[in-house]
């Protein structure tokens, strides 16, 4: 994970975590005031949103998930800021 500070913010380039079968992609900054503003993008495997999807849609009314998009049927896309 790369960052870079300026204009009182550390800002981290974005970079991937894989989390389980899914992957996490994240990027934003942090404030010296200890607000932080991140984006993200979730790749889910369609068979584990659907095994899970109470949890998932419990998550993103909580985060402020801006889409769930569906690639080829087989990947769920959540983004989420």
């Amino acid at each position: 994970m790369s960052f870079s500070i300026k204009d009182g913010k550390i800002e981290v380039n974005p970079f991937v975590l894989p989390v389980g079968e899914s992957t996490l992609n994240l990027m934003g900054y942090s404030k010296l005031d200890n607000s932080i503003n991140f984006d993200g993008l979730l790749s889910i495997p369609k068979k584990l949103y659907e095994a899970n999807q109470k949890q998932f849609n419990r998550i993103s009314r909580k985060i402020r998930c801006l889409a769930l998009t569906v690639l080829n049927g087989q990947i769920y896309y959540l983004m989420f800021r």
